[in-house]
């Protein structure tokens, strides 16, 4: 018994000092990043091109970048600027893994494109979508917008006709009569803006819907997972 405590106690330390070892690292997945290697220097690099003015990174400065090993949203590299004197954090950056733009962090309302373009992005990442396309009197649909990161969007809804439908609040639909109408989208992430349109039907109050998966709308498809404070994804199209 005594023998089989030691040998737990060493295979403890063993874990303890190989978790010490490759700590930052990213070996053993979550929240690790890296602070040098071929994939930092490459990454960094698009940062470190950018004007001071844009960037916050005084030239004079002596920093050094953590670089996380999950891509968020699977879709941008996520970097941290800190200060070598007290270690804090100075500035976050994205990286789009295509290298087409790099956004930061001004502050928890602020986040832009200080390099490149997001169209992009915009093109291959940004969904739209609505619950249904068939929406009955009475029922109001809001359309939601998934963006990699989180990322702050803006979205307008121009409905053709407006005897049939208003557009209400947050991106909500709000039925007027029966009838059909075509919706305009306009969506704008970052630098880049993106067109699109749908076509609604209202149906009557009594109209039953059949399903319940939620409707792209022709502006992009595909969303990850992750967000700009490493977190998750909200809900998507929704009915009221």
């Amino acid at each position: 018994m005594k023998f089989i405590k030691t040998m737990l106690v060493v295979i403890i330390m063993t874990l303890l000092s190989v978790s010490t070892a490759f700590a930052g690292t990213g070996f053993f997945g979550g929240d690790g990043f890296v602070t040098e290697g071929k994939k930092y220097d490459e990454v960094t690099a698009h940062i470190t091109k950018i004007a001071p003015e844009k960037s916050g990174l005084d030239e004079n400065m002596e920093y050094h970048f953590r670089l996380y090993d999950d891509l968020l949203g699977n879709y941008f590299y996520h970097v941290n600027a800190i200060n070598n004197a007290d270690h804090t954090l100075i500035t976050d950056f994205l990286v789009a893994k295509d290298y087409s733009a790099v956004w930061r962090r001004f502050d928890e309302n602020r986040t832009e494109v200080i390099d490149g373009s997001s169209e992009s992005m915009l093109a291959s990442r940004v969904k739209v979508s609505i619950p249904s396309t068939k929406i009955p009197l009475g029922v109001k649909a809001r359309v939601s917008v998934s963006v990699p990161a989180g990322l702050p969007y803006e979205l307008m809804l121009v409905p053709a006709d407006t005897a049939v439908v208003n557009i209400e609040g947050d991106n909500i639909i709000v039925p007027r009569i029966e009838g059909k109408t075509n919706v305009r989208v306009m969506v704008t992430v970052g630098n880049a803006t993106k067109e699109g349109n749908f076509r609604l039907d209202i149906k009557p109050a009594d109209y039953v819907r059949r399903g319940s998966s939620s409707v792209p709308i022709g502006i992009g498809v595909g969303i990850g997972r992750g967000g700009w404070r490493r977190g998750g994804w909200g809900l998507g199209g929704i009915f009221y």
